[in-house]
């Protein structure tokens, strides 16, 4: 797949993933559209990946944890844009301190709705947009969808579900040419790990898990389901021990 003729969807652009992933993908010549709720946070991340990619960035406004919202930004999409090479879906929120059993009920409802909720209706507005010759959807998950830690449940629980939702739409679409990607990450180093000093440097960039994707699409092997970059000495690619940002 060459980029640069190539356009894709980004569901969490403007978080402190996303955004590292969007400057990937620029970087590599692909057109970014980047869904967020603020206008804000997409005119910070325009400053973050620099105007030399203004012209391959673009940007919606709208709310995907709604259904109502989802079809709307869906037709909007589509009628703007057409078929999408490539999709993205890198959103997150954490809810931590609290252990399972004295989470509060709107804390759990929180979470039901930003970390699972969201991520359904972004498949279920987005795969139908995505060309069913040939694209690919990228899922970004953390290590908490196989691992367990105390007063990280909800975290846990449903990054485990999301998990779960990603293998079975793989094997749904296992006769399309959509290929689908469950990537596991470890913690990442984001701007406000970096700025505060406490991150590991074994800890990846966001900009290397967007390269990650930037290389899986421009290569001709077939790809495996489910990527585990944990860190650089835990990859299952060594060229991202060397990457730089």
């Amino acid at each position: 797949m060459r980029l640069s003729e190539k356009i894709g969807l980004v569901v969490g652009g403007t978080g402190s993933i996303g955004e590292g992933v969007v400057k990937a993908l620029l970087a590599s010549g692909a057109s970014v559209i980047v869904l967020s709720r603020s206008e804000g946070r997409i005119n910070t991340l325009r400053s973050y990946v620099t105007s030399q990619y203004d012209a391959k960035l673009q940007s919606v406004i709208g709310d995907i944890s709604h259904d109502s919202e989802a079809k709307r930004i869906g037709s909007l999409i589509k009628k703007q844009y057409g078929e999408l090479d490539y999709l993205v879906d890198c959103m997150g929120g954490k809810v931590q301190g609290y252990p399972v059993y004295s989470l509060p009920f709107n804390q759990w409802d929180r979470v039901v709705n930003t970390n699972l909720t969201c991520h359904f209706l972004t498949i279920k507005t987005f795969i139908p947009l995505l060309n069913h010759q040939n694209s690919y959807l990228f899922h970004v998950n953390s290590f908490l969808a196989e691992k367990t830690l105390p007063s990280n449940g909800p975290q846990a629980i449903s990054a485990a579900a999301q998990k779960a939702m990603i293998l079975t739409l793989a094997e749904e679409l296992r006769n399309t040419g959509i290929h689908v990607y469950e990537l596991i990450t470890g913690t990442i180093k984001t701007r406000n790990w970096d700025q505060a000093r406490k991150a590991d440097p074994d800890w990846l960039f966001p900009e290397e898990i967007g390269a990650y994707m930037v290389e899986e699409m421009t290569k001709s092997q077939p790809e495996k389901l489910i990527h585990y970059l944990l860190s650089r000495s835990h990859s299952m690619h060594s060229s991202l021990r060397s990457m730089g940002t």
